[in-house]
């Protein structure tokens, strides 16, 4: 019902919407998330599809308590 003009040469244009909610039920819309770990690039992840970046979140992982 909303009144658009139809897209030139016959483009078309989709969107996904999902909602997050936070483990209580809230949603995160428009909260953030603060992260608990930042990880800088460095030139290893640039020379070398993001070696360093995949050794952290891999430490991360091995190390969550359960």
């Amino acid at each position: 019902g909303i009144p658009l003009k139809p897209m030139p040469k016959g483009a078309n244009l989709s969107v996904a919407v999902r909602r997050i909610l936070r483990n209580n039920g809230e949603p995160i819309e428009d909260l953030g998330i603060v992260p608990d770990l930042r990880h800088k690039i460095t030139k290893n992840d640039l020379l070398h599809g993001n070696a360093d970046l995949i050794e952290t979140a891999m430490d991360t992982l091995t190390n969550i308590d359960s």
